[in-house]
């Protein structure tokens, strides 16, 4: 099949890549073409995961050398036309592979193609992958089970599949997944690059000997060096010309990782590099960069100078490393490439090719997914045509209305579960009885601003660890599809606070109603609302704090102690616990929220519309109203009066609001500023 190699061909030069002034990646060329499988394979720390990360433009560190495709230096059009699967598997647990495949197809593929449309591409998805049984499935976590490790890999790949990409990048496609499975999706991938002209490179550890027989093309990197980049049927070749040989029936693919384990001194193995260098690998066709070192081994074998090894019986030594290595230094000294390296003779003397090792002979299994299903490509392709020139693919109204819809489905049975529920409402019904119809005289006063101070704390702290617990969880998800080009920062911001609007106000007004009204607080309706909007309003101004706390920090347990370290000292300064202050600290009481809350709450519920509250006929009262010449018999206790001795900030009933929707906003604006420019997707 002919494919346009001029359009999908990832090129990349003299790849360099620096983090922490360590040089990971160093001169790393070579090149992926469309219809073929190139596999990345190397040790751990080799740099795999570096390159391809380079390959998708979101290496954040210093990067030197140049990236193509088609002949053209990546650019942030070009990098649309690349997807990146990585090797975690992170989904809403909540949703199920359905409502996950959906919500994808609607933020990243173009606004214009029809819900139809989108949903007929996910079935074709759906039957490529083999996802049919589980469409109803919740993805689940390591909590609650849902998908299989299999299905999710699968599941990972088929979003990035959704958008018809040119280039497809995969870290660790088969991590995680037994040798039938891994052989089986390895395949798939072969066969999607085959008949779509697709450029497919995916970094693989250790696969098996059928797994690796799939491969296409093979780029072995060791210490950020590349060692081999070719043809993966010649990689045994290659090394047999270098003296180091593999045995009959052995994993290939273990073969060549073994190079980075025989450990000798660095001049020992920039002796291996050396012998790499020599190779123009991204200037040199595929399959004759093998036949340059055949031509230099066969004059070493014509003048009795090559020395063969079988790496399986060479043992750990100094001894075993220097007569290996001494048999390599040729290649850098006595090395030309000749003229007719292109031309197609046999390299004699040598009987360690792949083919003769009986590698050749064996068969991949076959798969049982198909890509069938991948008929309507060129329909996506005329619609990512038409928006080529825009940086999203929907518009902030759809994404905005998308993302509200997944959150509120993803966070619904969790907010409202049956266990939180009975949770929440038991504490009303707990707390209105321990208050139950608590006498409105001045020795009870105590006992009301002690009820509304518990309430009032109680959802702060629910709220502000609720947003710092979530958000941590979310977070890998949400870096995902923003270093994707799913949607705009602030649609995804934006969506979060309107989509847990009703979740998170919805509990604390059932609750502190049933406490309200069990208690026998002031029966004024105005009174009762405007109560339960203080509440309302605290918990939305705490969910605020909480989640510019979880947007702050990477680390979950820095992010609880900062919250903690924050609501306990804005409960002492509340003013429940004490209302004046040492000279030194008077001004920290303006950094409470619960202080303001809590003003807000005694303004509503004594001064707005005073319920009488009789003075003390037992003891000598507080407030001047009940004291002498007024008979405390027949006196009441001022609304302004509690107010004044209770509230640790003395404001204006409407300042006390807008205090709280100031402090909001700025936390709300806080939030998305680091989210926008400290905590970058990687």
């Amino acid at each position: 099949m002919d494919y346009d190699k001029e359009d999908s061909t990832l090129e990349f030069r003299n790849i360099c890549l620096t983090l922490k002034d360590k040089d990971v990646l160093k001169n790393v060329s070579g090149s992926a073409e469309p219809g073929k499988l190139l596999a990345l394979m190397g040790p751990s720390g080799a740099g795999k995961t570096m390159l391809l990360t380079a390959l998708a433009g979101r290496y954040q560190g210093t990067q030197k050398g140049q990236v193509l495709l088609g002949q053209k230096p990546m650019d942030k059009t070009l990098r649309r036309k690349i997807s990146f699967v990585l090797q975690e598997d992170v989904f809403f647990d909540q949703l199920t592979l359905r409502d996950t495949l959906m919500y994808t197809a609607q933020l990243r593929l173009p606004e214009k193609m029809s819900i139809d449309e989108k949903r007929s591409r996910v079935r074709n998805i759906v039957t490529t992958l083999g996802l049919q049984k589980c469409l109803n499935t919740k993805m689940g976590n390591s909590l609650s089970r849902g998908l299989s490790g299999g299905e999710k890999k699968r599941a990972n790949i088929g979003c990035e599949l959704l958008t018809d990409p040119d280039v497809l990048l995969l870290d660790e496609p088969t991590s995680g997944l037994d040798s039938h499975g891994a052989s089986e999706l390895i395949m798939m991938l072969k066969k999607y690059a085959r008949r779509y002209g697709k450029t497919v490179v995916a970094c693989i550890h250790q696969p098996s000997s059928h797994t690796f027989l799939t491969f296409d093309n093979l780029l072995l990197l060791s210490d950020g060096e590349v060692i081999y980049f070719g043809q993966a049927g010649r990689v045994i070749d290659y090394f047999a010309h270098l003296g180091l040989r593999c045995s009959r029936h052995y994993n290939p693919a273990d073969f060549v990782s073994k190079f980075d384990k025989m450990k000798g001194s660095r001049a020992e193995k920039e002796t291996l590099f050396r012998a790499a260098r020599l190779q123009t690998w991204e200037l040199t066709p595929l399959g004759s960069e093998v036949r340059t070192v055949s031509e230099h081994v066969n004059r070493m074998e014509e003048g009795g100078n090559a020395v063969q090894f079988n790496l399986d019986e060479i043992q750990p030594g100094p001894s075993a490393r220097r007569s290996i290595f001494m048999a390599l230094p040729g290649l850098g000294t006595r090395y030309k490439q000749s003229p007719s390296s292109g031309a197609g003779r046999q390299p004699r003397g040598i009987r360690a090719s792949f083919a003769q090792s009986g590698y050749a002979m064996q068969q991949p299994m076959v798969s049982r997914m198909s890509i069938a299903g991948l008929h309507d490509l060129e329909q996506i392709k005329e619609h990512f045509k038409e928006d080529k020139n825009d940086k999203w693919p929907t518009s902030f109204w759809h994404q905005l209305c998308t993302l509200s819809d997944r959150n509120f489905k993803q966070y619904r049975t969790i907010i409202l579960s049956r266990l939180e529920l009975a949770r929440h409402l038991l504490l009303g019904c707990f707390i209105g009885a321990l208050y139950f119809r608590v006498d409105h005289i001045e020795e009870r006063i105590r006992d009301i601003t002690g009820m509304m101070f518990f309430i009032i704390v109680y959802w702060s702290f629910e709220s502000i660890f609720g947003a710092i617990s979530a958000f941590p969880q979310e977070r890998a998800i949400i870096n995902k599809e923003r270093s994707a080009g799913a949607y705009r920062l602030s649609s995804y911001f934006f969506s979060k606070i309107l989509s847990e609007l009703p979740l998170k106000l919805a509990l604390p007004f059932c609750s502190s109603s049933i406490a309200y009204w069990l208690a026998g607080l002031n029966p004024a309706p105005g009174v009762f609302v405007g109560f339960t909007i203080t509440i309302l309003l605290n918990n939305l101004v705490a969910h605020a704090i909480g989640l510019f706390i979880g947007a702050s920090t990477n680390s979950f347990q820095t992010a609880i102690a900062g919250g903690s370290l924050y609501m306990l000292s804005s409960l002492l300064l509340g003013g429940f616990y004490a209302t004046t202050f040492p000279s030194y600290m008077e001004w920290f009481r303006f950094t409470s929220v619960i202080s303001y809350t809590y003003g807000a709450a005694l303004n509503m519920v004594f001064a707005l519309q005073p319920h009488p509250i009789r003075c003390s006929t037992s003891a000598v009262s507080l407030f001047i109203e009940c004291l002498p010449p007024h008979d405390p018999a027949s006196s009441n206790v001022r609304g302004e009066s509690i107010v004044l001795r209770e509230a640790s900030v003395v404001l204006p009933i409407w300042a006390y609001y807008v205090t709280l929707l100031g402090i909001m906003a700025a936390f709300y604006l806080l939030a998305y500023m680091v989210l926008r420019f400290v905590r970058k997707p990687s």
